[in-house]
């Protein structure tokens, strides 16, 4: 027994004891025996709650002890979030894994839409995005033979054709589509008359026009904001083929932005298909105008 544990163990003898012991008052001659057995008596109580003491303590902390926040052991087990492992499989939402190919398929799958419609000049004129390019009316004796619009993965076009009739080689072909950059070559300046002139070049064109000056002389664009009836009588030419109108005829293409009117005529005046081409932009810019753009 060390000294810590003597202490405590004295602690625990009952003060009583200690009182008998300063108060004892000698009496009759008591046996030598009989003074030793009382001091004997005291010994063993105190080692036996010296050997008792520590295991009421700890059986009464164990009784007393209040529980902890947060302890592991003396809190109540508390309900854990279900495992993902253990709960059961959610229904997912139908997200297949696309490959890139396929991607790229379906891309392409979805730009081929295809359009291919004979219409009335009537619906074709309410059409978008190419109806108000169209013809409004026609010369006299001309009447509408087809109108097309067609649209595949490559081309976009609104398409008309008016024609005199059985015998006659005379017609006005009127072709609008969107601008693009295979058009870029052949768009001119009216200042540049070489690009466009046919006076300067005799016919066959492919024996008198340079090489690098072929594409935009054959088939010039211009610009409709700068457009005038002198180009436009510039394209005016004829031929003396048996087989074919004596009529004049002409050629060329007006840009409206990002639309593009191409003309192909035989047998109607330069005068004529350059109102026509006015009209549009006046009817187009009227239209913007109320719009806001």
């Amino acid at each position: 027994m060390n000294s810590k544990k003597f202490s405590e163990a004295m602690s625990e003898v009952d003060d009583k004891y200690y009182e008998e012991a300063v108060n004892y008052k000698k009496g009759a001659k008591k046996s030598v025996w009989a003074k030793w057995g009382t001091l004997a008596a005291c010994l063993c109580l105190a080692l036996g709650a010296a050997f008792t003491a520590p295991e009421f303590v700890q059986l009464s902390d164990v009784g007393t002890q209040q529980p902890q926040p947060g302890s592991p052991i003396d809190s109540p087990a508390q309900p854990q979030p279900s495992s993902p492992i253990d709960s059961p499989a959610q229904p997912q939402p139908n997200n297949p894994i696309i490959s890139p190919a396929q991607d790229e398929a379906n891309k392409h799958k979805a730009q081929d839409i295809v359009i291919d419609e004979t219409m009335t000049w009537e619906e074709a004129q309410h059409s978008e995005p190419f109806g108000g390019y169209l013809l409004s009316e026609a010369p006299a004796g001309f009447t509408a033979e087809t109108i097309q619009r067609y649209q595949d993965e490559n081309t976009n076009y609104l398409y008309g054709l008016w024609t005199k009739g059985e015998g006659s080689f005379d017609e006005i072909s009127w072709r609008v589509s969107f601008y693009d950059e295979t058009m870029e070559n052949r768009v001119t300046s009216v200042d540049d008359i070489q690009n466009y002139d046919l006076s300067l070049y005799p016919f066959p064109l492919a024996d008198s026009v340079p090489e690098e000056l072929f594409e935009i002389v054959d088939h010039p664009i211009f610009n409709m904001d700068e457009l005038t009836l002198e180009a436009v009588n510039r394209r005016a030419y004829s031929t003396n083929e048996s087989n074919d109108t004596s009529e004049i005829r002409m050629s060329f293409g007006v840009r409206y932005g990002d639309i593009v009117v191409e003309v192909t005529t035989k047998g109607v005046s330069p005068e004529w298909v350059y109102d026509q081409l006015v009209n549009i932009y006046q009817y187009k810019s009227c239209i913007n105008f109320r719009s806001g753009e």
